[in-house]
């Protein structure tokens, strides 16, 4: 199928083998989304639209951290980085399946709650799935930028490493989840989403990086620590 789809299969087929890695990363998650959006959806009525509101801005930030984590262990996480840096295959086409690879787990756990919320209200739904895909995509691409090489072990001091990648994530979510909030309000607030939007959009640019081989990468990383 080519070295796009060769790319994609082969990190997906990482992901799904390390049922260790996959239980640290979707419980910690999960456990916040199950707490926060019971309190949300117990108090959910027809006629509060805030509260449909706080819901979708609580996926988009659900949505985030799964991308923050599956970016950072497609990108990152190589027990073997070596061999990406002496392989001849280009790297922007690697980086591209990596990036659709840590995308496709985030839209397979976030497809039922948006779903349920579109079935709710569908302005709602409409403003969870515009975040969720944009701080999917924008958690990728902040994966690349801030790609430090590091064993799947090490996933529970993933933070230790570019905190500014961290930060900066953050701030790009909170921008996405605040567009997904505004859109759920309905009209004439949905208006004002573009705002939020061109934030996240103009950090994004501010901080995008030129893109470096992982021969490169592996050789900043190695002179960092």
């Amino acid at each position: 199928g080519g070295l796009l789809s060769v790319t994609i299969h082969k990190e997906l087929k990482l992901i799904r083998r390390d049922a260790t890695l996959l239980s640290q990363t979707l419980i910690q998650v999960l456990y916040l989304g199950v707490v926060f959006g019971a309190i949300i959806f117990k108090n959910i009525s027809d006629t509060n639209q805030w509260l449909k509101a706080s819901a979708a801005a609580l996926l988009v930030f659900l949505a985030g951290q799964l991308a923050g984590v599956f970016g950072w262990i497609v990108m990152s996480a190589e027990d073997a980085p070596e061999l990406l840096a002496a392989s001849p295959a280009a790297t922007r086409t690697l980086r591209r399946g990596k990036l659709i690879a840590a995308v496709i787990p985030v839209a397979l756990v976030m497809a039922i709650p948006v779903a349920g919320l579109a079935w709710l209200d569908l302005w709602a739904g409409a403003g969870a799935l515009v975040g969720c895909t944009a701080v999917a995509w924008s958690s990728g691409l902040l994966a690349i930028w801030f790609e430090r090489p590091a064993k799947r072990s090490e996933l529970r001091r993933r933070r230790n490493g570019s905190w500014i990648g961290l930060l900066i994530g953050a701030f790009v979510g909170m921008s996405w989840a605040g567009t997904a909030f505004l859109i759920a309000l309905r009209l004439p607030w949905a208006l004002l989403a573009l705002g939020p939007a061109i934030v996240g959009v103009v950090i994004l640019g501010a901080v995008s990086k030129p893109e470096r081989s992982f021969a490169e990468t592996l050789q900043m990383s190695q002179q960092a620590s």
